[in-house]
Formats: structure tokens, C-alpha cells, sequence
């Protein structure tokens, strides 16, 4: 994780001051075996995953293999942020906004290397000599495999407004209020990879893809007010 960040503070006047803030922030979190030079298709084990991961392989009785597939997220997250400062007689006057964008990347493949179960219910019989033996002979009790690609990148605009006052009205007594305006924008991006379920769209089966049968896959959310 790293953050990276350009603060700019200026004098306007004796009164007035503001501060731009242009920042960055990277987030990158990958999990992998640390041995991925194998054919796992050689060992019979005919997924025709693109991966040299280990399965995910379950014999009744042993510890799992193949707990830590290919998986992870790239977060990159910009905003940039003013706020202006006014010092009038009692008040004490904040103003400003944020507009931020993420980004993020995400690879969850864990089901795409095939998932399988040996627990002796085949021809080894009962026990853990059953279940290594059901391994050994090629039968499987369950198994399983993800198909299709489970990497996405998405993208989140996030912006706000916000004014404030701090009220000096006596030496001992201060009154501060201030009103915020907060928008979260739905996820989105330019591949047209992201659906959802629409059960009127019967065209498609229920199945539409935001950039293509829709604009965006949930309402967008009205700007909300916050006082305080």
C-alpha cells in the first residue's frame, strides 16, 4: 500500500487562506502458490484451467491442497480536495469539495483450477485408506470447475460540497453549523462485462450489461444532505 499526496496552502488575503490537496492512493494484494511451474494437466487432472496452481483437492481425512489460487485486487483510488477559509468579524467561514475516482481491479479465480473431493464413497470404502484409495484409483466423489473470465475492472466517482461556519458569539460560547452534500455513483466501466439481473427484460433472459441493455446496473442515488 502506498500514499501519495501534494497539499498547496495559499494566502489570499489577511482573511482568507485555501488548501488544494492532490493525492493517490495504491492498494495491491495478490495471493498465489508459490510454485506455479506444474502441469497439472500431466497429472490427470484434465481441468484445461490456463493455470499452473494446484488444485483445489480435498481427501477425507488429509489436509486440503490447493487453498491458494490465483486471487487478489489492484485498488487505485485519485481525489482532489479545496477548501477555502474565511475569517469575517465572528465567523470563522469553511468552504469546499472533493471529487475522488476509484479504480479497482479484482481476480478472485479461486473455483477456475477445478475442485475435487475424494471421501471413500467410490470403490476405497470407509476410512482414510478408502478416501486415499478413491484418490489413487481416479474417483471422485464431487467435482467441479468455474468457467468464464472472473476478472473485472471497475470504476467509482465519488464527489461532496460542504460549507461551515464557526459563530464566535460570546468570549465562552461558540455555535458551529455547516451543511454536506455527498454523491456515490454506481460501479461502471467501458467493457460491458458487468450485469445484472433484470427479470422484466425477458428478451435476454433477465441477463443485462451495463454500457449495453442498461445505462447503469442500479438507480444512481441522488445527492444526500447532511447537517450539522
Amino acid at each position: 500500500m502506498q500514499n501519495v499526496a501534494v497539499v498547496y496552502n495559499r494566502m489570499l488575503s489577511p482573511s482568507i487562506s485555501n488548501q488544494l490537496l492532490v493525492g493517490v492512493n495504491y492498494f495491491n494484494q495478490v495471493f498465489n502458490d508459490a510454485n506455479t511451474n506444474f502441469n497439472v494437466q500431466s497429472l490427470g487432472f484434465m481441468t484445461g484451467a490456463p493455470f499452473g496452481n494446484a488444485p483445489n483437492i480435498t481427501i477425507t481425512g488429509f489436509d486440503p491442497v490447493g487453498m491458494t489460487p490465483p486471487e487478489g485486487r489492484n485498488d487505485i483510488t485519485g481525489h482532489l480536495t479545496d477548501q477555502l477559509s474565511w475569517v469575517k468579524g465572528k465567523h470563522q467561514i469553511r468552504l469546499g469539495g472533493e471529487f475522488r475516482q476509484a479504480q479497482l481491479d479484482e481476480f478472485y479465480k479461486r473455483h477456475s483450477v477445478g475442485s475435487f473431493t475424494f471421501d471413500g464413497t467410490r470403490v476405497g470404502g470407509s476410512g482414510l485408506a478408502g478416501a486415499l484409495a478413491d484418490f489413487l484409483a481416479g474417483y471422485t466423489s464431487a467435482a467441479t470447475i468455474a468457467i468464464g473470465d472472473p476478472e473485472r475492472q471497475v470504476f467509482v466517482n465519488t464527489w461532496e460540497l460542504n460549507a461551515g461556519d464557526s459563530w464566535q458569539l460570546t468570549r465562552k460560547l461558540s455555535f458551529n453549523y455547516g451543511v454536506r452534500y455527498d454523491y456515490v455513483g454506481p460501479l461502471h466501466n467501458g467493457n460491458k462485462d458487468l450485469s445484472v439481473f433484470r427479470p422484466e427484460m425477458t428478451s435476454i433472459n433477465g441477463i443485462a450489461f451495463q454500457g449495453n441493455q442498461i445505462g447503469s446496473l442500479y438507480q444512481q442515488r441522488q445527492p444526500g444532505a447532511e447537517w450539522c
